[in-house]
């Protein structure tokens, strides 16, 4: 399953209806970060670090107003975080700067979209 079927799969669990009044016209702001534990660039994580380091970049994203954590999931090989938001611009410079802070997520990959998880995607190593 790609990042994208994962995310369609839990905007519908979800129900979050796309055409809100606090929403952008094109649909969902949401952003997808994936960190693999074979990356060269980074090293891997245990579970109490990642929640650390998550609890640290949902802090910087909240505290510009720019969106808010939406889950997780973890498998040994890699990580995906879900923030959504209202502008895509705004979540990804509220998100890079906090996941290159962190030594363990260098290396790893920043999606961002501003029409729901239909894309286009734009992407970010970290």
């Amino acid at each position: 399953m790609g990042i994208k079927d994962t995310v369609a799969r839990i905007i519908k669990g979800l129900r979050v209806p796309l055409p809100h009044r606090d929403r952008p016209s094109t649909g969902l702001v949401a952003a997808v970060i994936r960190i693999d534990s074979s990356h060269e660039y980074g090293n891997w994580m245990s579970a109490g670090q990642e929640q650390q380091i998550l609890a640290s970049v949902t802090r910087a994203v909240e505290a510009q107003a720019s969106g808010t954590f939406d889950g997780a999931e973890r498998n040994s090989t890699q990580v995906l975080w879900y923030f959504f938001g209202d502008d895509a611009r705004a979540l990804e410079i509220a998100l890079l700067p906090a996941l290159r802070s962190e030594p363990r997520c260098i290396g790893g990959l920043l999606r961002v979209t501003s029409n729901g998880v239909v894309g286009p995607w734009r992407e970010v190593r970290i």
